[in-house]
């Protein structure tokens, strides 16, 4: 499950709004994890490990809600965590 890979242009488009949306909260809901996040996490979570560090970081707000929402065992479950580089890579 998850955007479809052939599917590129709508995938990055749609990874922006959502960190967009994740800009200024913490979660979806705003502070409190709600059911729409475990969704998203569910859906988005084999998209976004197949991206580069550099694209993880253009997506800045959503690699820190995946970041924040692996480490609770409810939502990762028994998929391996996706790795994140501590030190900014690229500059933009």
């Amino acid at each position: 499950m998850g955007i479809k890979a052939e599917d590129d242009q709508p995938k990055h488009e749609a990874l922006k709004v959502i960190n967009q949306a994740l800009s200024d909260r913490t979660t979806l809901g705003g502070t409190r994890i709600t059911e729409a996040d475990k969704l998203m996490f569910g859906l988005l979570f084999k998209t976004y490990t197949s991206l580069t560090y550099a694209e993880k970081e253009n997506y800045i707000h959503l690699s820190r809600w995946f970041s924040y929402l692996q480490t609770l065992n409810e939502f990762i479950g028994n998929r391996e965590k996706i790795v994140f580089s501590r030190n900014r890579l690229y500059k933009f």
